[in-house]
């Protein structure tokens, strides 16, 4: 190859290297500039997030002064301000409030569904029948709740003979829609588990809290408990609802041992507890309130 030839290829070398550094430059500045760009933008967002840091401190200082006053400010001032309305009780802002009675029926109609489904299927009802039966239990509720909403806002007391005979009169018109629905043996069975739904939804709790430890309730063993428990409410026995109040737990929880596993029973005995515990409690209040 001449000189000539040679100087060519050197300067066509030089020049591709040339190019590559410029390149590999242009590149390197561009990952620079992105690079900055991602720093400044992360700056401004910490700088913010210290910003809203510090507002929520001041806040926080703010509410723990006005909590470290508060005690004195409470015994200084009345109980009751003047001039200010009572609290209205949960039961008198439901019968006030259109939008928490739809609420309100909207949650009945979840715990119809929810809570009801087993005697569907045990009754060997259609989705159809099912469907209709939560419309009859839901508007025999609403009717239920116009009557006593009406007597509450009249100053009538629900244990007045008139009250308590229209609310007999809801109950016989939902009977009569069962009946209608699905015939004189259908409506029979339904209404002996309706009268031990009470006792079948603690059953069905104790279940689900066995299920959870390994051990679940057979569907023997529940069929079992719900008939012992419903057996032993006063009430069942005097053709009313299996009441939970009227179930002598003391004569009763030693059967239902007798029923249930030995690893069973400490979850019998746990729901049973607070249940029990629960009913004591409300005892004691409808005491306080009869006494004040």
């Amino acid at each position: 190859m001449s000189r000539k030839n040679l100087f060519a290829l050197a300067t066509a070398l030089l020049a591709a290297a040339a190019l590559g550094i410029a390149g590999q430059a242009v590149r390197a500045t561009r990952e620079r500039t992105a690079l900055l760009s991602s720093l400044l933008t992360r700056r401004a967002r910490l700088a913010g997030e210290i910003a809203n840091a510090e507002k929520r401190m001041s806040t926080a200082g703010h509410a723990l002064e006005s909590l470290k006053s508060k005690p004195a400010a409470v015994k200084k001032s009345p109980a009751v301000p003047p001039g200010s309305k009572p609290m209205l009780s949960e039961d008198a802002a439901l019968r006030n409030d259109p939008r928490l009675q739809t609420l309100y029926l909207n949650y009945q109609r979840a715990q119809v569904r929810n809570n009801l489904a087993p005697y569907w299927r045990a009754l060997g009802l259609t989705s159809e029948q099912a469907r209709k039966m939560e419309e009859i239990r839901l508007q025999a509720e609403e009717r239920s709740l116009d009557l006593k909403w009406a007597a509450q806002a009249q100053g009538t007391p629900l244990n007045n003979p008139a009250y308590r005979s229209l609310q007999q009169q809801v109950t016989a018109q939902s009977d009569g829609e069962v009946q209608n629905l699905l015939g004189e043996a259908g409506a029979r069975q339904f209404q002996e588990l309706a009268r031990a739904m009470p006792v079948n939804h603690v059953v069905g709790e104790m279940g689900a809290a066995m299920a959870q430890t390994g051990v679940p309730l057979s569907s023997d063993q529940a069929a079992q408990l719900t008939q012992l428990f419903a057996s032993s409410s006063t009430d069942y026995q005097a053709g009313k609802a299996a009441l939970l109040t009227s179930i002598d737990w003391d004569v009763t929880l030693p059967q239902a041992r007798a029923i249930v596993s030995a690893p069973q029973q400490a979850t019998l005995e746990a729901t049973i507890a607070k249940y029990r515990e629960s009913q004591a409690l409300s005892a004691l209040r409808k005491m306080a309130a009869q006494s004040r």
